[in-house]
């Protein structure tokens, strides 16, 4: 079981269900809250995904402190490995100081192998996300998504769901057709995409609802 030790507010259902999947009943281990040095922490190749550059740099240009997901580590032989959030590390050194810390989960106990297997249990246990959180979450694992939404800005285009309805505003075209732009790139490619992008934007110019969904399905 967990470490009686355990913060009230250092705990999260999802990764306390993944743990014990991990170490079952009859071992404890200790999670707290600390703060890392991006250079403390150890990106271990056996729980990682393939690591991206570019999706790290897109967390970077996106960064928002707000957003900033927790990283989880495995405090093993006096060294700090991570079990997830690499890019979030890699995008925090590009936009902040070297001696800025960050926000970690840190987990005391753990072997390697039940690192690896950790970072199995909490990629597949994720819970379904709302559409904004699951855009939040895509981008910064989808290329493709990355590169759709770099198309949509460079013509202008916001894909805002804090708003009520797509809509233009102070120059530019706020949308919530996020699930119809993905459809669209997915079904004609990159370079379709971006021509349905120009048409919309060049021709519905005095439009306020230019990129809503029906207007997106018909120009494609």
């Amino acid at each position: 079981m967990m470490g009686t030790n355990v913060n009230n507010n250092c705990k999260n259902v999802s990764l306390e269900n993944a743990l014990s999947k991990v170490i079952g009943n009859n071992k404890k281990v200790i999670v707290t809250w600390q703060n890392l040095y991006p250079h403390q922490i150890i990106s271990s190749a056996h729980c990682q995904r393939e690591f991206k550059p570019e999706w790290a740099k897109w967390i970077a240009e996106h960064w928002s402190d707000a957003l900033e997901n927790a990283v989880v580590v495995s405090k093993r032989d006096g060294k700090y490995y991570s079990c997830d959030g690499q890019h979030t590390t890699a995008a925090h050194k590009m936009v902040k100081p070297a001696n800025v810390s960050i926000h970690c989960k840190v987990i005391t106990g753990l072997t390697e192998q039940e690192e690896a297997q950790l970072f199995d249990e909490i990629n597949s246990n994720r819970k379904p996300l709302t559409a904004k959180d699951s855009l939040n979450s895509q981008v910064r694992y989808k290329p493709e998504m990355m590169e759709m939404i770099r198309i949509c800005e460079k013509y202008g285009i916001i894909v805002d769901y804090n708003k009520e309805q797509s809509k233009r505003k102070d120059g530019k075209f706020h949308t919530k057709a996020v699930k119809t732009l993905e459809s669209v790139y997915n079904r004609y490619g990159k370079k379709r995409f971006e021509r349905i992008c120009s048409i919309i934007s060049k021709g519905f110019m005095d439009e306020p609802k230019a990129f809503c969904a029906e207007i997106i399905d018909g120009v494609s």
